[in-house]
Formats: structure tokens, sequence, C-alpha cells
């Protein structure tokens, strides 16, 4: 019996070792990754919202607007592609509909070039696509802040030489349900099918509710300044030697291309949630694909689609975001660049 005690004695007495030598281990862990944080970053997380707007019907108000499914994107009348591409897409998607369902849908175009776009300009513009077709705009500052409500962006760049003016814009549709809740974002090409998709089901969804905070503080712990994404996989290694690998497929990596990017880590310690691509020279508007377990692998990943920009080099910043021991987020930065 005695033998018996001693023994039970000895296996409390070794898991109690273990236990403080994991909670002494992830105590050091955390004020390790506290002594590393070398900046922070703020995310923030558009949810649309109410805005009023000038246009060919008149004062557009979007809280107006309840009953109707509207789909609202940017873009020029000298635009030579995306615009007439987006407009002729939702046309065809428009023919299929019944009058009763037309008459549920909002088209709304708002033009980001306001030095050379009138209301009547817009007018005309649209009546070659279809008469029903809103127009609108205002000055930069109401646009930014219009655009603003989507983590869209335009940039206006002059030709000093020729003075011709190149505008750069984001080139997707969003929709906005009968409730006035953005309800889904499509790219600019998406077929007449997925459009006509995304209208019938606009009102069984709302973007805004699966967003936790609008904006979040987030320490970036490390980054990898010297291997660039664009010619091939990166790692970095945390101060506890753990490696963390980053790759984005197809290469080369290229605008307006369906992308994937991959994340693979040898430790459990940190968990990727999703990656934020900035553009260095240009806001290119909100990009924040949310990461994916492959449970048969363990890798990481999430589908992304970079905007068309016309910059000769232009760099990104690839913020992978992930849960630290501690269960707060952290960054690891990397970087690539594509080429028009």
């Amino acid at each position: 019996m005695k033998k018996l005690g001693i023994n039970k004695l000895t296996y409390i007495l070794m898991a109690l070792v273990i236990i403080l030598f994991f909670k002494n281990f992830k105590n050091h862990l955390i004020n390790n990754i506290n002594n590393h944080i070398s900046k922070n970053i703020v995310l923030s997380t558009p949810t649309g919202g109410n805005f009023s707007i000038p246009s060919t019907n008149g004062d557009f108000n979007l809280k107006d607007q309840k009953g109707f499914i509207t789909f609202i994107f940017f873009g020029f009348t000298k635009c030579p592609d995306i615009c007439p591409e987006t407009l002729r897409n939702i046309q065809q998607m428009y023919k299929k509909l019944t009058l009763e369902e037309k008459q549920k849908l909002k088209v709304l175009f708002i033009s980001v070039d306001n030095e050379r776009d009138t209301i009547e300009t817009l007018k005309l513009y649209l009546k070659s696509f279809d008469s029903n077709f809103i127009g609108a705009t205002t000055t930069d500052e109401d646009l930014n802040k219009i655009l603003k409500l989507y983590g869209a962006r335009f940039t206006k760049i002059k030709n000093e030489v020729t003075k011709d003016l190149y505008i750069d814009h984001t080139s997707q549709v969003f929709i906005i349900n009968s409730r006035n809740e953005w309800a889904d974002t499509l790219k600019h090409n998406s077929s007449t099918e997925e459009f006509l998709e995304a209208f019938n089901t606009a009102d069984n969804k709302n973007l805004s509710l699966a967003v936790e905070k609008k904006s979040r503080t987030i320490p970036v712990i490390t980054e990898n300044n010297e291997c660039y994404l664009n010619k091939g996989p990166c790692e970095i290694k945390t101060f506890d030697q753990k490696v963390i690998r980053v790759s984005i497929t197809p290469q080369p990596i290229e605008i307006e291309k369906d992308l994937k990017i991959l994340v693979s880590t040898d430790s459990k310690d940190y968990e990727p949630l999703e990656v934020d691509f900035e553009g260095v020279e240009l806001n290119m508007g909100l990009i924040r694909p949310k990461l994916k377990l492959n449970t048969i692998d363990g890798t990481y990943s999430g589908d992304f689609y970079l905007p068309l920009c016309e910059i000769d080099e232009m760099n990104w910043i690839a913020r992978l975001i992930v849960k630290t021991p501690n269960g707060d987020l952290g960054a690891f930065n990397f970087r690539f660049k594509t080429f028009p």
C-alpha cells in the first residue's frame, strides 16, 4: 500500500512540474512576442452606410432606397474598358429580369471624373445602356467619403507632358440589399449569371454582420523586407525559431487575375487568420482575404484579386494576421511587386 502511495505522489509531482513548465514556457513566449513588436498597424473594416449625391434623378439618397436592390459602382464616361464592360454585363442581366424585378433594381454609376463628367454628360452616356440606369457625381471630398464606406478608392494622374488625365479606380460592383445593407461585392467582369445571382440573393446577405470591429490596432511582430513574393515563396523566422512560409500562386503575379495566397507554419502557436494587402505608391482599396485551413496538409489559403494599376512598378505589403499564443492578434509583413 505504501508503494502505491509513493507512486501516486510521484505522478502528481511530475504532472505539476509539467504544468509549471508549460505555463512558464507560454509566459516566456508571450513576453518575447511583446519584446519583438516593432510597430502597430490599424486595420479598418468598411461596413457601407448612407450617403447622398447629386444624380441624373435629382438628389440620390441611399437611405431612401429601402425596398430596392441597389448596384453601386465607380468609374467615368471616358473610361476605355472596365466601365463599359461593367455596364454591358449589368445590362445583359437587367434584360433577363421580369418587369416587376426591374422595378426593384437601382443601378447607380458614380463618376469619379467630376472635371469632365456632368449630370447631363452622364445622362447621355448611360442612355446607350439603359435609360433607367442612374448617373451621379460630386466633389472629390464627398466622393472620397462615399468610396471610403466601401473600402474603395480612386486616383487621378495627369501626364505633365501631354496633359492627359488618367484615372485609376476601384472596379468592383457593390450590392446593397432592400434593407440598405451592404450584401455583396462582385468583380466588374462577373458574368450575367453571377450578377443575376447577386440580385436574387442580396436580401439573404449582410456583410456588416461578419464585422466584429470597424477598427483594430494590431502589433507587427516582425517583417521580411528582403524576400519578394513575386519571385517565389518567402519565410519569416520568429524569435523562437518557428518558421512561417508564404507564397502566392500562380506566378508571375498579375493584376486582374484570380490569385491564391498560401500559408504554412511549423508551429500551432500562431494561427493564420487573414492577409491584408496594401499598395505602397497608391491606395488600392480594401483587399483582405480570409484564410481557410486545409485539414489534409495543415496549410492555410485565401483567394484574392488585385485591381488594375497602371504604375510601371507597384510595391505591395502583404500583412499576415495571426492569433498569437496569448490569444491576441499579431502581424507578419511580407512584400511583393506587380508590373502592368
